[in-house]
């Protein structure tokens, strides 16, 4: 099994994956409270990567929190992190939290800002014994 790619993005910055600090205090670590989604890369370009945003955003309402960033600002994202990790076959792992307070409280409080993070890992080749299962003339 292969590895998270060494390159990620976090809160507006690329960066090492090995560097990546994200707070103790986060909500999404004291409460679960975030929403991610993974992206399929085939060829360099994230699949339906429209659908994938558009799911993002409905999970967000669905724990009551705006969505942080535009589907053109997380498409140059996922661009950004498949081209810095020359990714081919892989998929992109983004997650938003609701961000860090200063304490545990379970109602949050207004105005936290977010944490963005988004990483890639390489995507597994299909066994050979299921690539008879698949039919190109389908499609997906």
């Amino acid at each position: 099994m292969s590895g998270p790619l060494p390159i990620c993005y976090l809160d507006g910055q690329y960066l090492p994956l090995a560097d990546a600090q994200v707070s103790p205090l986060d909500r999404a670590f004291l409460f679960g409270d975030a929403v991610y989604e993974v992206i399929p890369v085939y060829g360099a370009r994230p699949f339906r990567l429209r659908q994938h945003l558009d799911r993002l955003v409905r999970s967000l309402a669905g724990i009551r929190m705006s969505a942080p960033l535009t589907h053109e600002a997380w498409a140059n994202i996922c661009e950004q992190l498949v081209s810095r990790n020359r990714a081919s076959d892989a998929y992109l792992y983004m997650q938003v939290t609701r961000g860090a307070e200063y304490g545990r409280n379970h109602a949050w409080p207004e105005g936290l800002k977010p944490t963005l993070f988004a990483y890639c890992s390489q995507l597994e080749p299909l066994p050979a014994a299921h690539r008879h299962r698949i039919n190109p003339r389908a499609g997906w």
